[in-house]
């Protein structure tokens, strides 16, 4: 479980939500929210990473099961990392990265 907002992957997504140069540059975009990743993944698209934490639905999580047969990285955050990383304001506990 990651737990610091000093871990890669976590400043990656913050870099992403925070700054449309990066977002260019690395052809990555976050979506969050259950009912968004859904209709990303509906519409044929991949995830590179999935960032999830317990606070997520069980919608949720069965979308998460799905993507993990697909051969997606998953991680586990906490709820705290979670809430501070979000671009909501109330996180619903699931992120994507995904290629743009």
């Amino acid at each position: 479980m990651i737990t610091s907002v000093q871990n890669p992957k976590i400043k990656l997504v913050q870099d992403l939500i925070r700054s449309r140069k990066a977002r260019e540059e690395s052809h990555l975009f976050v979506a969050e929210g259950v009912r968004l990743s859904e209709e990303t993944i509906r519409h044929g698209r991949t995830p590179e990473m999935i960032l999830w934490s317990k606070q997520l639905s069980s919608r949720g999580r069965d979308l998460i099961a799905k993507m993990i047969n697909q051969d997606v990285a998953v991680e586990e955050i906490s709820n705290d990392l979670m809430q501070r990383i979000s671009a909501t304001e109330f996180s619903q506990g699931i992120l994507l990265v995904m290629p743009a």
